[in-house]
C-alpha cells in the first residue's frame, strides 16, 4: 500500500497491507495520515512474512499511533505525531532512514537491528521502552523537554542524547556500552538499574546514579565531565578511563576497588570511597582539586600520579604507598591500618 496524498479521519484510521504475509506499506512525501477527534488512533501492519514500513509524509493522530511490521523495518524521516507512539519491529527502527517522533510517551522495540529515532517534543518525553536483541540505539531528544527512559536494552552501543533538558534513567539499562549526554541533570532516580559492560560515559550539567538503595549500577569502565557536580556509585569495582572533570565537588563510591586510569579535575571537594569490607584506592593519573580531597580505602592506597588540592586526607584499612607527589597548599593527613594493620 502506498499513500501520496492526504488521507484524513475523525477517529481511526486502520492500515493494513500483506494480509496474505507478504507487503509492504509507504508514505510519501505528499501523503499524510491524520485523525482529529480527541482519543483518535492510526494503526498501521504490514505482511507477516515480509513487509517494511516507510515514512517520508507525516502521521498525526491525537491519542496513539501503533505501527507494526512482524517481518521488516520501520523507516523513514516524516513526522509521526501523537500522544502515544508505539513502534514494533523485526528488523529495525530507524536502522537505514532515523524515525522523527513528537510525542509524549513512545515505545520502539525490533527484535533485531539498529534504533535510531529523534524527538523534537517540547515538553516531558517518557520512553518506556527502547529494545533491541542484536544491534544498536540512538535515541536524541531536542525539543526541548526533559526525556525519561524505562527498559533500555541493546547489544552494541546506546546513544541518548538531550539538547536541551534532563535525563533520567529510571528503569533498566543494558547495552555493551553507553553515551548520554544532557544539558541539564543525567540522574537514574529511585529504581534505575545500570548494566554496562563497557565503557559508561555521561556529560551532563550535573550527574548523580547509583546513590539510592534502590539502585543497582555496575559499569566496566567510567568516563564524567560535569560543569555541575558529579556523585556516581557503583556496586562493583569502578574503573575511570577517560579524562574526566567535576565542576562543582565530586563523589565517587564503589563497594569494591577505585582505580584512577586517565586525570580527573575537580572544582570544589573531591571524596572517594572504596569498599565496604575490602577494595583499594589507585591513582594512575593526576587528580587535581580546588577544595579538599578525601581518599578512604577498605584496602590499600596506592598514589603513583600527582595529587594537587588544598587539603588531601589518605585513609586505609591497609597499607598507604605514595610514588608520585602529593602536594597540598594547606594540610595533609594519612592514616594507614585502620584496621589495625597497615603501613606507610
Amino acid at each position: 500500500i502506498t499513500v501520496n496524498s492526504a488521507v484524513v479521519a475523525s477517529e481511526l484510521i486502520t492500515v493494513s497491507a500483506g494480509e496474505d504475509g507478504s507487503g509492504s506499506f509507504a508514505l510519501g512525501v505528499a501523503g499524510s495520515l491524520e485523525t482529529t477527534d480527541s482519543g483518535s488512533d492510526i494503526t498501521v501492519t504490514t505482511g507477516s512474512t515480509s513487509g517494511d514500513i516507510t515514512l517520508a509524509g507525516t502521521t498525526t493522530a491525537l491519542d496513539l499511533v501503533t505501527m507494526t511490521t512482524a517481518s521488516g523495518s520501520i523507516n523513514g524521516s516524516g513526522l509521526v505525531t501523537s500522544g502515544t507512539v508505539d513502534l514494533n519491529s523485526s528488523t529495525g527502527i530507524g536502522n537505514t532512514t532515523g524515525v522523527t517522533l513528537s510525542s509524549s510517551n513512545i515505545t520502539a522495540d525490533t527484535t533485531t537491528g539498529d534504533i535510531e529515532i529523534a524527538s523534537s517534543l517540547g515538553t516531558a518525553v517518557s520512553v518506556s521502552s527502547l529494545t533491541t536483541g542484536t544491534g544498536t540505539i540512538s535515541f536524541a531528544q531536542s525539543g526541548g523537554g526533559d526525556l525519561s527512559t524505562g527498559t533500555v536494552s541493546a547489544s552494541g552501543a546506546v546513544v541518548l542524547s538531550n539538547s536541551a533538558g534532563s535525563i533520567s534513567l529510571a528503569g533498566i539499562v543494558t547495552s555493551v556500552s553507553l553515551d548520554a549526554t544532557a544539558s541539564g541533570a543525567i540522574t537514574d532516580g529511585s529504581d534505575g538499574d545500570l548494566t554496562i559492560t563497557g565503557l559508561a560515559e555521561f556529560t551532563a550539567g550535573n550527574i548523580e546514579l547509583g546513590n539510592a538503595a534502590g539502585n543497582a549500577t555496575n559499569f566496566g569502565t567510567l568516563t564524567f565531565n560535569s560543569a555541575g557536580s558529579v556523585n556516581v556509585s557503583e556496586a562493583s569495582s569502578m574503573f575511570v578511563s577517560g579524562s574526566s572533570t567535576a565542576g562543582a565537588g565530586l563523589e565517587l563510591v564503589s563497594t569494591g576497588g577505585v582505580t584512577l586510569n586517565a586525570s580527573v579535575t575537580v572544582v570544589g571537594d573531591t571524596s572517594i570511597l572504596a569498599g565496604a569490607i575490602s577494595g583499594g584506592i589507585t591513582v594512575n593519573a593526576k587528580l587535581n582539586g580546588s577544595g579538599t580531597i578525601l581518599l578512604d580505602s577498605a584496602g590499600e592506597i596506592t598514589i603513583d600520579a600527582a595529587i594537587d588540592p588544598t587539603t588531601v586526607t589518605l585513609n586505609a584499612d591497609d597499607d598507604i604507598t605514595v610514588n608520585s607527589a602529593v602536594v597540598a597548599s594547606e594540610l595533609i593527613t594519612v592514616s594507614a591500618g585502620e584496621d589495625g594493620s597497615g603501613s606507610f
